[in-house]
């Protein structure tokens, strides 16, 4: 069982009141500020790929949207707090390469500066984007804003998504610079900015798909069929097998944190991964 892209990418159109739903997504995604509800409504599909819904059941009702905005909120929060490290990296680069030089990052300036220079900050902010999402996905399972901040379980969680979690968050960043640039040179300036981020909306919705199922891939064949998100808790009956497969870096060569980890942990919410006979993504 490996990554579906296709399932990521047409997921939205699968349920039965597509047309419904993404006419809302569209209304609430392509408006500046308000569009931090779609982080929410994110959050919640996240949750169901996890728990194992079938794609035309993993869009939720828009009837709750107070706990989409508050989510959404609380998820902005924590992509507000990776922006502003992703900041912090680029001054220290421009302190590096003096303050001439970083000004010519925004101004054109020499051609082979300005161009290794932005290379460079893109990286930094590619891998913030990546411990972003880790976060997130961390943030979905429990609906915890400082779980997105504990460093070092973001990156373990960073490791066990894989490779197809590097290259997905290398594609989402792709996709919005592509759409940052044509957006952008749309003549009204207010409706490039609502086309921008109505198309980000909708990126953003397809990684977390992606991330959900890598999640699923990734983290949860090691713990068993019922694990509960947030501080998991496996079957005891799985414990041994699951030890068997500890590292040192406390993650299981498959993916997943030490048995003895979810051993002396609680879960602290009811939702819980998919088990093989129901999981759509063994389809």
């Amino acid at each position: 069982m490996g990554l579906n892209w296709r399932r990521a990418l047409t997921y939205l159109g699968a349920d039965v009141d597509a047309k419904q739903k993404l006419t809302i997504t569209s209304v609430v995604g392509m408006l500046p500020f308000i569009n931090v509800i779609i982080l929410g409504y994110g959050v919640e599909i996240y949750r169901g790929v996890v728990s194992g819904k079938k794609d035309e059941d993993i869009q939720p009702e828009w009837s709750n949207v107070g706990d989409f905005a508050l989510k959404g909120i609380l998820a902005a929060i924590i992509a507000l707090g990776y922006v502003i490290v992703g900041m912090l990296f680029s001054l220290l680069i421009g302190l590096l390469f003096g303050s001439s030089a970083f000004i010519q990052l925004f101004t054109g300036g020499t051609a082979h500066v300005s161009i290794f220079l932005k290379f460079l900050v893109a990286l930094v902010f590619y891998g913030v984007s990546v411990f972003f999402w880790a976060g997130f996905s961390l943030y979905c399972e429990s609906v915890v804003v400082t779980r997105a901040f504990r460093i070092g379980e973001v990156a373990l969680r960073v490791q066990a998504l894989g490779k197809d979690f590097w290259f997905g968050v290398a594609a989402w960043c792709s996709v919005n610079y592509v759409i940052s640039l044509f957006t952008g040179i749309l003549p009204v300036p207010f409706l490039g900015t609502c086309l921008c981020i109505l198309f980000m909306s909708y990126s953003s919705l397809i990684m977390v798909h992606i991330l959900a199922q890598l999640s699923v891939i990734r983290i949860k064949p090691v713990l068993g069929d019922v694990v509960n998100v947030g501080y998991m808790e496996y079957s005891l009956k799985n414990r041994a097998a699951a030890a068997a497969h500890e590292d040192e870096f406390g993650y299981s060569k498959q993916g997943g944190r030490k048995a003895s980890h979810y051993a002396d942990h609680r879960p602290d919410t009811t939702l819980t991964w998919s088990t093989d006979s129901d999981n759509p993504l063994d389809e």
